[in-house]
């Protein structure tokens, strides 16, 4: 829906119709994530990628004052002495990027009521293979997001702009491809497809 939304955007003279074959869309796994959302990654890609969703999704809830069900209740990643070391880079390329983080050193994080930071002589952390925890990264834009209802948002901005939702394949009987044949199913399919009255056509070309 989010794609949908952004080419009809983009191409307001075209006609964009999602087929679902659901009667609604977010019928499926969308609305089952757990939909945690986070910006503190290793990957220079995925920090411009999430930190900049993570700032829409503020954008829907503060200016626009669509309920997303944002809540931004942050990330603590718990780690040894070596786990630190290994991710120090990765930390300060987050720090340039202006990544909300900070770390805190284990007499910090004992502060925190029911968190343990030594294992030592516990057999159980023995056998998970525990290591005694010396520091944490702390990521302040992290937490969760209502995946349903951010799709709404999208489906209103889509069909606000002229595009068209038809969830005319619900009933339509899929099985694996050794129990029905392609042709038969694209037949299917194809029927379903001229009951929406609306030709197909192929999307246009973004700029």
């Amino acid at each position: 829906m989010a794609a949908a939304a952004h080419v009809q955007r983009e191409n307001p003279d075209a006609k964009v119709v999602v087929v679902d074959r659901a009667s609604a869309c977010a019928q499926g796994n969308t609305a089952r994530s757990a939909a945690l959302v986070r910006n503190t990654f290793t990957s220079e890609t995925n920090l411009w990628l999430t930190d900049s969703s993570i700032d829409f999704y503020k954008h829907l809830r503060d200016d626009r004052r669509e309920e997303v069900g944002l809540k931004l209740y942050g990330y603590l990643w718990l780690m040894d002495a070596a786990g630190l070391e290994k991710n120090r880079a990765a930390i300060e390329r987050m720090k340039a990027h202006k990544i909300e983080v900070e770390l805190f050193d284990r007499s910090e994080l004992e502060r925190i009521p029911g968190l343990r930071c030594d294992f030592a002589g516990d057999e159980e952390a023995q056998v998970l293979r525990l290591r005694n925890i010396d520091h944490g990264l702390f990521g302040a834009k992290c937490g969760q997001i209502e995946p349903d209802l951010l799709t709404q948002v999208y489906e209103r901005d889509f069909l606000r702009l002229g595009g068209r939702f038809r969830g005319v394949l619900s009933d339509l009987p899929l099985a694996p491809y050794n129990e029905r044949s392609v042709e038969e199913l694209h037949a299917n399919v194809c029927v379903r497809l001229r009951q929406v009255r609306s030709p197909l056509r192929p999307l246009p070309k973004l700029r």
